[in-house]
């Protein structure tokens, strides 16, 4: 990371405080630095019960970070944890210096599923905070867009009482289908990609 650091301390609770981040390039400041709400979407045709799908409390998305300064990080949120953990950086050019796993500033603010026939629908809001900069080794300014997200959902079969889980993300083919690991049997299909769209204002619509 460059010499010259800067200690911000935010408002928005333990989420957002005591961050360590390197000053942005100037051509960064393009996308001014803030509070940010995105929203995932996603719904599941079920075909049996009997295994208790469900979500199992996890998304996995693709952010830029600000912290490691790089872009398209792979990072874990957990409902119910102050902060989620980027998967930090390789630095695969030298320019930079390697970052291991770190606390990123994400959470899941809310999480609301319904049930209509048998679709089940499912709605998430993350929270984060953005900084601007530029990833020096992919040669870009980094945004505070969400490209990607991998949902993660347990079962448990009834036949051997053995707990799996199974997933849906972004870039899967379509339809996608869940079928049990042991018993064989077609749980449900996801019919699309998970909707995600970066709101307006934090916490709106």
């Amino acid at each position: 990371m460059a010499d010259s650091k800067k200690q911000r301390d935010h408002e928005d609770g333990p989420l957002f405080s005591a961050i360590v981040v390197a000053d942005a390039s100037p051509g960064s400041h393009a996308v001014p630095a803030g509070p940010r709400s995105i929203e995932v979407k996603a719904s599941l045709a079920r075909v049996s019960d009997s295994h208790q799908i469900r979500w199992g409390g996890e998304l996995h998305i693709r952010l830029d970070c600000f912290i490691c300064r790089r872009s398209g990080r792979t990072t874990w949120v957990q409902h119910g944890a102050d902060a989620g953990t980027c998967s930090g950086s390789r630095n695969r050019r030298g320019l930079e210096q390697p970052h291991e796993p770190h606390p990123a500033p994400v959470k899941i603010a809310s999480f609301n599923t319904s049930r209509e026939g048998d679709r089940s629908s499912f709605r998430w809001l993350l929270e984060r905070w953005w900084e601007p900069f530029y990833d020096v080794e992919d040669e870009r300014d980094a945004t505070p867009t969400v490209p990607w997200v991998r949902i993660i959902i347990p079962y448990r079969c009834p036949q051997t009482l053995a707990e799996y889980e199974d997933f849906t993300q972004s870039n899967l083919g379509w339809p996608y289908a869940i079928g049990c690991e042991d018993c064989g049997e077609r749980l449900g299909v996801w019919e699309e990609a998970p909707q995600v769209r970066l709101l307006e204002a934090p916490g709106g619509e």
